[in-house]
């Protein structure tokens, strides 16, 4: 009888604690942020195109990165892996240029035919950097220092990288608010 109690206990006990070790996995992410970033494109993207209409990607600094991908042909790619520490010294020094911390706030328009978004979020010293711009129709390019991560996050290609589970891509886009993401995560869900 006293061995089945303490078997309980150790058992109670366990479960208890494995919900803290598996949401923390020994690191904080949100501390150990770099960026988390989102562009999507409402224009016609053909199949034999090397771009992506949506894509989310979450980085950190010890390179660990994870990845929402639409291919042009409407499939979506889920990937995680760690980026090699050039392509981590690329974008974390992009993120860190004066132009890109000037980017503030959020910029729109009248959308008639197509658009494109951006939206980034960076931790800084003191809060969180938000960015949100939209190209309406083409007529509001893309200021420098986001052109830049924008081609970046295109050109990125995951090399030995892991296939996402369901359960692994929910804080991967963005957040425009607390707990406010924009459509695309939801877009590309499962």
């Amino acid at each position: 009888m006293r061995a089945a109690k303490v078997v309980l206990i150790v058992v109670i006990g366990t479960l208890v604690a494995s919900p803290s070790f598996a949401q923390n996995n020994g690191t904080n992410d949100e501390n150990a942020l770099v960026a988390r970033l989102s562009y999507s494109s409402t224009w016609f993207v053909s199949a034999d195109q090397k771009t992506s209409p949506r894509i989310c990607f979450a980085v950190f600094k010890d390179g660990r990165y994870r990845m929402l991908r639409r291919s042009p042909d409407g499939r979506t790619q889920r990937v995680q892996g760690v980026i090699v520490p050039e392509e981590l010294g690329q974008i974390e020094a992009m993120l860190k240029s004066p132009g890109f911390r000037a980017l503030a706030g959020q910029r729109g328009g009248v959308v008639r035919e197509g658009s494109e978004t951006f939206i980034a979020e960076v931790p800084r010293e003191v809060g969180v950097q938000r960015v949100l711009w939209m190209n309406p129709d083409r007529e509001e390019p893309f200021p420098k220092p986001a052109a830049e991560v924008i081609d970046w996050l295109q050109s990125f290609e995951p090399t030995h990288a892991e296939t996402l589970l369901e359960t692994e891509f929910s804080n991967i886009c963005p957040q425009l608010g607390p707990g406010v993401r924009p459509v695309l995560a939801d877009n590309l869900a499962p």
